[in-house]
């Protein structure tokens, strides 16, 4: 309803522009008849065309009147009536008779327009009015434009729906409007089929351009664990830059968790700099605790060329992901389900040409342990790198890494390490196209640990005093590229080119004494290596010609393929015979893109002794132009992980779409989750029904012990939405 004021005042704006062109004809003959006039108005943007039967003046009224098939154009403007007058004595303006104005895909119908063009007041009567922003229609029996800002509708209507035959619309007696105000709107009843169903004796409504401060619809749902659930919001339009919403949920009825409180805030600061923050709170009846989350993103330039991002994750308790897991964001969810934690990091830095300086926080939040006494965190982590570049008046080329970590945690060994690795190499090219690069690197390690307990080896206390570690590396690799370009259209590439780059290298790194220096991650056990490591990969770009002028390239698929052997210790030994392997696990990674419409990604880990996967990741997302979508992910480690999620959207018609999602967690034997609903559409409304079936696993577990019992609950949702003034949630 708000649209219909603001509409007004256009078309008041428009009507005026155009009746002051009819001020020049005065000086016409009292009465004549007339084809097309083109009056310069050099007050207005471009000339005014005026089409008519007849024209005639009436010099005692000082009326100028315009009579049959009566056309007025300025540009994209068009008015068109029966009959219009003016008034050179009191500057009132009236257009009368099947009076049309349009502009663009605007169009404006009504049996009479009056406008003073001192006071600029007017009105309109029996009005239909159509914007193509939006595929509003909004009819009015009489529209008065009462001041400046200030307008008011007599038996107004409005509709997204065909006119003739509105699938629902709503009505009103009266509304009265402020511009960037508000819209009181009084007797308002809402129609299905020409059926009142809502009747709302008064209705307040914002009118304002830009996002408007407000409630928003509240939604409804219903739990077949709590009961039935409302949630209400309000918006809050700080600033152009930030927002924020406010929430007030009801969860179940007095089986249920109580009231949820939550806000989520919003800002963008300048241009790729912005961040969200959301709380949630609840003084929960079920378990008899205030349960909470705080989720906070945030990307961009902090001073100068320094950058930050934060991706931060803190909840009150374990289980919060599980009962509150409508609350979580999707990709802490996702965490949360697969791999049982959630990680916060903030980290910034600077990247210059050949240098790049980062810091960053790391908190792991392992929900599979009921107190974090020994979870080991990164506070913080301070790294230093110079990329590999020239060494002046030298064929060299050198490159350093540096890294400084401080560990703690409330129990076991904490402590700081500093790990610094120069690299020094000589890059050659032979016979013009065999790349031969040797590498020579230094490794020191200092530790200053505390709080450690006896080495397993020698049984001895590790002191709180600097320790070091000392090894040097050798890298020699060798590759070349072979490639081939075809002519001729495959797709919707013009050509496209055939990539191979076989590569070997050989990687020494001496045996070295670690057993009695901290354990913090991967870094502090480097092993003895010894062995070639031999790899193919496969690329095929294509070139797309663009709309406009040009070519652009796109690389359709990547597939690499690698294995290593080692010439000293084996990678991994048979516990019964103690054989030794000496071939790693074949692995193997792919990137398909062809088109919009087909993306897929993965890799996998084969062990040749064993014949079987170690590893194997995919992700697939296929889609047409018909609106059918297909996703899938896949993830699977041995004896760890093996995770399913499939989505699915099937459009029957171009009114009908059904879809499912599917959770699944193989390795545990438990389903997480799955939805299954229907989509309808129509010109101006929608419904979507959708259940959810979630939380299917038997016990929540923690250290392999069950801790308590998680029933299933079943959500149902109807979501009918109105185009043009958005959804209503049951």
């Amino acid at each position: 309803m708000p649209t219909i004021e603001f509409v007004l005042m256009t078309k008041y704006a428009l009507s005026l522009s155009l009746a002051l062109a009819l001020c020049y004809l005065l000086l016409l003959p009292a009465s004549s008849s007339c084809q097309q006039w083109q009056i310069p108005m050099p007050q207005l943007e471009g000339p005014v065309h005026i089409r008519c039967d007849n024209l005639s003046y009436d010099r005692a009224k000082g009326v100028f009147v315009a009579e049959g098939r009566v056309e007025i154009t300025r540009g994209a403007i068009i008015l068109q009536a029966d009959r219009v007058e003016l008034n050179e004595i009191t500057n009132d303006v009236a257009a009368m008779g099947q009076v049309i104005l349009k502009e663009g895909g605007d169009h404006l119908e009504c049996d009479r327009l009056e406008l003073n063009l001192q006071t600029q007041m007017g009105s309109i009567i029996n009005g239909t009015l159509f914007t193509s922003k939006g595929h509003f229609y909004i009819t009015g029996e009489r529209a008065e434009r009462l001041g400046e800002r200030a307008y008011r509708v007599y038996g107004g209507s409005f509709t997204t729906c065909d006119i003739k035959s509105p699938d629902w619309k709503f009505t009103a007696k009266q509304i009265d409007v402020t511009l960037e105000g508000y819209a009181v709107v009084r007797g308002p009843v809402f129609y299905i089929r020409g059926v009142p169903v809502l009747y709302i004796p008064m209705g307040v409504f914002p009118v304002k351009m830009e996002r408007q401060t407000g409630f928003l619809i509240p939604k409804l749902g219903y739990s077949s664990k709590f009961g039935p659930e409302i949630f209400t919001a309000f918006y809050w339009a700080i600033a152009k830059n930030m927002d924020a919403t406010f929430y007030l949920d009801r969860l179940g009825d007095r089986r249920g968790r109580g009231f949820n409180e939550g806000v989520e805030f919003r800002y963008a600061l300048r241009r790729e700099t912005d961040g969200e923050l959301k709380f949630y709170f609840c003084d929960d009846q079920v378990e008899h605790d205030e349960r909470w989350g705080l989720f906070f993103k945030h990307r961009g330039g902090i001073w100068r060329d320094f950058y930050a991002k934060a991706d931060v994750a803190v909840i009150s308790d374990d289980a919060y992901v599980i009962d509150f897991d409508e609350y979580l964001p999707d990709d802490r969810l996702i965490d949360a389900r697969t791999r049982r934690q959630l990680e916060s990091t903030v980290f910034g830095g600077r990247n210059w040409s050949r240098f790049n300086l980062l810091g960053e926080v790391s908190v792991i939040d392992d929900l599979t342990v009921e107190e974090h006494r020994g979870t080991l965190q990164r506070v913080p982590t301070l790294q230093f790198v110079a990329l590999k570049q020239g060494l002046p008046r030298t064929p060299l080329y050198y490159a350093w890494e540096t890294d400084y970590t401080r560990f703690w945690r409330r129990e076991g060994i904490r402590g700081q390490r500093l790990d610094l690795h120069p690299r020094l190499s000589f890059p050659l090219m032979l016979l013009k196209a065999i790349r031969v690069e040797p590498e020579v690197g230094f490794r020191e390690t200092l530790y200053l640990p505390s709080n450690a307990p006896r080495s397993p080896y020698s049984g001895e206390r590790v002191t709180d005093e600097f320790t070091s570690r000392e090894i040097p590396d050798f890298t020699i690799s060798t590759s070349t590229i072979l490639g081939r370009v075809y002519e001729g259209k495959w797709w919707d590439f013009e050509r496209w080119k055939h990539q191979i780059e076989p590569e070997i290298s050989y990687t020494y790194i001496p045996r070295v004494n670690q057993n009695d220096l901290p354990l913090f991650d991967d870094l502090d056990r480097i092993d003895y290596t010894n062995a070639v490591t031999y790899g193919l990969t496969n690329t095929v770009s294509g070139k797309i010609r663009q709309e406009s002028d040009g070519f652009t390239i796109r690389e359709i698929v990547r597939f690499t393929v690698s294995q290593s052997y080692s010439f000293g210790d084996p990678f991994w030994m048979e516990a019964r015979s103690g054989r030794g392997h000496y071939f790693s696990d074949i692995e193997a990674k792919l990137w398909f893109n062809p088109s919009p419409y087909i993306n897929v990604r993965g890799d996998l880990q084969y062990n040749p002794y064993k014949r079987h996967l170690d590893g194997f990741n995919v992700f697939t997302a296929l889609s047409d132009r018909r609106g059918d979508a297909l996703g899938l992910e896949y993830r699977y480690s041995r004896d760890e992980v093996e995770n399913i999620n499939v989505n699915v959207n099937v459009r029957i018609q171009d009114w009908l779409d059904l879809f499912s999602t599917y959770s699944y967690n193989i390795f545990e034997e438990r389903r997480i989750s799955s939805v299954y609903g229907l989509d309808f559409r129509s010109k101006c409304w929608g419904i979507r029904f959708s259940i959810e079936d979630k939380k299917r696993s038997p016990l929540t577990m923690r250290e392999g012990v069950p801790t308590r019992l998680v029933e299933d609950e079943i959500d149902f949702r109807v979501q009918v939405t109105l185009t043009g003034l958005g959804a209503v949630g049951l």
